[in-house]
């Protein structure tokens, strides 16, 4: 199993879209899901209190593909995204995953930095972090 997990904020939602969901970026993620097979994890802040049937939902009306299969842990403090990361893939088996984020300061040092795309708050996933995730999950 590959899994993609997935902040919403700089990444399929972007300042340059007043933090709305960015088509372009959906595309990019629906790329990421169709060559790899990838289950989405929601890493986001937006899981919050949110089941993972919304999740779905909401991916789903926006044009995502991707099949939410699960959501990290809350935890009380922002700043704990890689140690939510870190306990969902030891209570979990996957084959390869990647960490679709703007802020690797969140994710670091509880994940493997090859692991992580960094994406920017402004542009969200381009064409280049599209494909460096593709490779991760790949293997390659």
């Amino acid at each position: 199993m590959r899994i993609i997990f997935l902040d919403y904020d700089g990444v399929i939602t972007t300042i340059q879209y007043k933090y709305n969901f960015d088509e372009r970026c959906i595309n990019h993620l629906n790329d990421i899901i169709k060559t790899t097979g990838a289950k989405i994890v929601v890493s986001s802040s937006w899981r919050q209190g949110m089941s993972l049937k919304y999740l779905q939902q909401q991916l789903t009306d926006v044009g995502c593909i991707g099949t939410v299969i699960s959501k990290t842990r809350e935890r009380i403090s922002y700043w704990l995204r890689g140690l939510e990361i870190q306990d969902w893939l030891e209570d979990n088996k996957v084959d390869n995953y990647v960490v679709l984020d703007d802020s690797a300061s969140e994710i670091l040092p509880f994940i493997d930095n090859s692991k992580i795309v960094a994406t920017c708050r402004y542009m969200g996933l381009t064409t280049t972090t599209k494909d460096k995730a593709i490779k991760i999950l790949k293997g390659v």
